[in-house]
């Protein structure tokens, strides 16, 4: 344990909330892509023709802002940490970090029959899943959450990155067979972890009646 958690905690978000922010600005980059003779002939036309290089930026935006949110969601309950938990918060940082290589490769291929830009996006979320996962459930195991919460709220959030994990792995393995499928899995993904407590309370009620029952 560390003396002073709380200070220390926050300087761990801030640390962490910078490297998102230089993750998004990264992404950026793909953008620059764009030749800049049609950008002087026609803005609006530049961008359109270049569709894919917007489209990816906004996937990879969305991508690490709901990897922020998570993110955030969890600080709001944990109050203590250890050194294991560094390492654990560190690669998911370095994940994010990544994120804009398979981002900008996806720009590329999107066009093409080739679906490796896909691919290795879908392995960027199955191993985001993981990580996420791993820092809830140790986090939980060691009693560094706020104990005045109910435990079946953090027992719902286990659940539900536990069904994330199970669930990017078959987008990932989906990407192999099916690109039109394995995006729509991945949109479905957009629409849970954007709102993460709103979705745990839907799996708490449920288990609360399920018990009742």
């Amino acid at each position: 344990m560390r003396r002073n958690p709380e200070k220390a905690v926050t300087r761990i978000e801030a640390f962490s909330d910078s490297i998102f922010g230089f993750a998004i600005t990264l992404l950026v980059l793909d953008l620059l892509q764009i030749p800049r003779s049609e950008i002087g002939e026609d803005f609006v036309r530049a961008f359109y023709t270049n569709w894919q290089h917007l489209l990816s930026f906004l996937i990879g935006f969305c991508t690490i802002m709901i990897c922020w949110i998570n993110h955030h969601h969890l600080f709001c309950y944990i109050v203590q940490y250890d050194g294991k938990f560094l390492w654990i918060n560190g690669a998911l940082l370095l994940i994010v970090t990544f994120t804009p290589l398979p981002t900008s490769i996806f720009s590329e291929f999107i066009l093409k029959e080739n679906n490796i830009g896909l691919i290795m996006f879908g392995l960027c979320y199955f191993l985001i899943a993981i990580v996420a996962y791993s820092m809830w459930a140790y986090t939980y195991r060691n009693q560094f959450l706020a104990q005045d919460e109910d435990d079946s709220y953090y027992k719902s959030i286990l659940s539900l990155f536990r069904y994330g994990v199970v669930y990017t792995l078959c987008a990932f393995i989906t990407c192999f067979i099916s690109s039109a499928i394995a995006i729509a899995m991945y949109a479905g993904l957009f629409a849970v972890f954007a709102f993460p407590h709103h979705f745990t309370l839907i799996i708490e009620n449920f288990s609360k009646q399920a018990i009742k029952n």
